[in-house]
């Protein structure tokens, strides 16, 4: 058409030419339409699997083929549309490029996006970088360590202690890794396991493993085999450095039991129980320290009384 075109109706086009072009040259399209559709393309199905398509394509036989899809929701009779853009993937595959769903979202390689802006792979910034809800704009990569606040559910745990960097610390497990366990491995007798003190807990944890197997053991689980032998993978990495927190550090976690229990629940965890928690802090050859977490009070029990028991590890 090498003019204007004025449209007052319906074009209803039957079958498809390969060949054919429908081309305008310096021309417009205009309306009278209820919709103020200047080209409406409409399948008149309410089947939810219907759509209605442009096609575009390129060569002969056409190698090159891109398509304009609009469908509506599963819902039939709705009148929430999506669109996409799907281009030809390989000799009969095809890729669904972009699609807009009716709730605004966009996915680029991702047909069914559940944010504004979901994107299947790497995304590039040539120029001016990315802006912040804040508005701060980022135009080069971040070089310095990244930092924690207390709370942080992060390197598979609850930070619940820093350095004064913010850049290491102290996580705590979000759950439990025992309702109850005794602290021995069967035999009483001094492990030397007296440190306190961030980060202490670690070498307690070595040295009572090590001890309990020259003193004795019997086999069964005691509350530093617990947390030594715990993994936890989380983001798709395995955590398998945790500990048994000394009387200090079960003294900060405790001071952050609010805290540490809104993050843990809200992360698939859960709170604190009412009761006591083994530390890796010996007092002697019969009794370690625990610490009762109503009120955050240190005692030390008997090795073979039973407490509940939540892992820690250092980053």
């Amino acid at each position: 058409v090498n003019g204007d075109v004025n449209i007052s109706g319906v074009i209803d086009a039957v079958g498809s030419r390969e060949n054919g072009t429908f081309s305008l040259v310096e021309s417009t399209l205009s309306h009278t339409s209820a919709h103020n559709s200047i080209l409406q393309i409409q399948n008149a199905s309410d089947d939810p699997a219907s759509e209605a398509n442009i096609q575009f394509a390129a060569g002969s036989p056409a190698h090159g083929r891109a398509t304009i899809s609009a469908t509506h929701d599963t819902l039939a009779g709705t009148y929430n549309g999506n669109l996409s853009l799907e281009v030809r993937n390989g000799t009969t595959s095809y890729l669904k490029a972009i699609t807009m769903r009716s709730s605004g979202n966009v996915g680029i390689g991702n047909e069914d996006p559940s944010e504004k802006l979901s994107v299947s792979g790497m995304v590039e910034s040539t120029t001016g970088g990315f802006k912040f809800p804040d508005g701060t704009i980022q135009t080069a990569a971040a070089t310095g360590s990244a930092t924690y606040s207390i709370g942080d559910f992060a390197q598979a745990g609850i930070v619940f202690w820093l350095d004064e960097t913010g850049e290491h610390g102290l996580v705590c497990a979000k759950t439990d890794q025992s309702a109850g366990v005794r602290w021995h491995a069967g035999t009483l007798g001094d492990t030397q396991a007296k440190g306190d003190g961030p980060y202490a807990g670690e070498a307690n944890t070595a040295i009572i493993i090590a001890a309990q197997v020259a003193i004795g053991d019997d086999g069964a689980t005691y509350a530093a085999r617990i947390c030594n032998e715990l993994q936890i993978t989380e983001g798709g990495k395995t955590y398998g450095d945790w500990y048994l927190p000394s009387k200090e550090e079960l003294n900060l976690m405790y001071q952050n039991i609010i805290t540490i229990n809104t993050t843990a629940t809200a992360n698939g965890g859960s709170a604190f129980a009412a009761g006591l928690y083994w530390s890796s802090t010996q007092h002697g050859g019969a009794d370690a320290w625990a610490v009762y977490f109503p009120n955050g009070l240190s005692y030390y029990y008997p090795k073979h009384t039973i407490c509940s028991v939540r892992a820690i590890r250092s980053f």
